[in-house]
């Protein structure tokens, strides 16, 4: 029994090393190649550096002069697929230039994700969705790709996009994270090997109104996706069983303590089944981020 526990803790271990050194890898890769595959990918862009010679932004050569954020604030992220090792994922988020923009409380971008053959570096396929990340009152925080093991079918992995959004309100604060699905098929023609299968469900999502400093009533969303049948005979993709959470409360301040107190005013629970259409899984206006 020693040896087979002690067997159990080695492959453990091993695993643990192995994932922690593919983690590695990949980031290296991302490091290494991100800028290389960008100018790949929009070939007439111009590099701005700061004084470090370091490149923080790409100018796109295009009528809507848009740009691509390289500094701290990076909004084109890659990620070598982890269920898909030979491939690796981009999502970029294309900024207008502010001449293009539609008023001073309003701006748009587009998202682009790219498909790269991880060994040459080259772009299998890249898919454009225009105006996706327009902002307002509520504006977009980050982009992150979610590598999670979406098995859809004995055949079919997806792989997610996340996108943070916030309103930077005192008074009415509010913030949200939604995530959208896409499958890439290589047997599809060129221009529709990346298709968009989830559309900017809405996985977690607060607001309320506060007198700033603790006062108020809130409310908060959060939701989980479930995987019916990953083992469902291709053509057909599994259901995806969504389970959604609302609570609602209140925040006083304790005469006592001063402490700010959260106080549950009730919680309600939902579970709800998305089933592919054919084309997409149809997401209720309610579950999904629009403007």
């Amino acid at each position: 029994m020693q040896l087979s526990l002690n067997a159990v803790k080695l492959t453990i271990a091993t695993a643990l090393l192995s994932l922690i050194s593919f983690s590695a890898s990949a980031n290296d890769f991302c490091q290494l190649n991100l800028l290389p595959i960008l100018k790949q990918a929009y070939p007439t862009a111009t590099a701005l550096t700061n004084n470090d010679g370091e490149p923080y932004q790409l100018q796109l050569d295009d009528k809507y002069k848009r740009s691509i954020d390289l500094g701290f604030s990076s909004q084109a992220v890659c990620k070598v697929w982890p269920a898909k090792p030979e491939l690796t994922l981009l999502a970029v988020k294309l900024d207008y230039h502010e001449e293009e923009q539609l008023g001073w409380a309003a701006s748009t971008a587009d998202l682009e994700i790219l498909v790269v053959d991880t060994k040459s570096k080259q772009i299998l396929a890249r898919q454009l969705l225009v105006d996706a990340l327009f902002s307002d009152a509520i504006s977009v925080d980050a982009i992150a790709l979610d590598t999670a093991r979406y098995h859809l079918n004995d055949h079919i992995t997806a792989f997610g996009v996340t996108v943070k959004r916030s309103s930077h309100s005192g008074p009415n604060p509010y913030n949200s994270k939604t995530l959208s699905l896409f499958q890439y098929d290589d047997s599809q023609p060129q221009g529709k090997q990346i298709s968009l299968l989830v559309d900017s469900l809405i996985v977690n999502q607060f607001g309320g109104e506060s007198d700033t400093t603790c006062a108020g009533e809130f409310w908060r969303t959060k939701r989980i996706v479930i995987i019916n049948n990953a083992k469902q005979q291709a053509p057909n993709l599994s259901p995806l069983t969504v389970k959604t959470q609302v609570k609602h409360f209140r925040s006083t301040r304790e005469q006592d303590s001063f402490d700010c107190v959260d106080s549950t005013i009730d919680i309600k629970k939902e579970t709800t089944t998305l089933r592919f259409d054919g084309t997409q899984y149809p997401v209720a206006k309610e579950m999904r981020y629009h403007f």
